[in-house]
């Protein structure tokens, strides 16, 4: 994931981005964000606008996307899920 999606999301920024790589993993389409096809850049064009002209619509995804980062992205419960598996490993060894 390009961490500049999660950094926007984590700051209440609405995001548009490219339906690739794993990035529809986090940016759901007209739920945490706009995706768009890659390469298109009249659809692209279209989803900017789109929230320019809507500002409930982006408050919204701001939102959403906001509480996604900090529940599905959060270091310490990263880090705290790493050193379990690091610990699982060396216990089964």
């Amino acid at each position: 994931l390009p961490n500049v999606l999660l950094e926007a999301m984590s700051q209440r920024l609405a995001v548009v981005a490219c339906a690739t790589s794993a990035i529809p993993e986090l940016v759901k389409d007209g739920v945490t964000g706009l995706l768009v096809p890659p390469q298109d850049p009249a659809r692209l064009a279209a989803a900017l606008l789109r929230l320019g002209r809507d500002p409930g619509l982006r408050r919204r995804l701001a939102d959403e996307g906001a509480l996604v980062v900090a529940r599905d992205f959060n270091p310490e419960r990263s880090a705290r899920a790493i050193t379990a598996l690091l610990q699982a490993a060396l216990v089964s060894s």
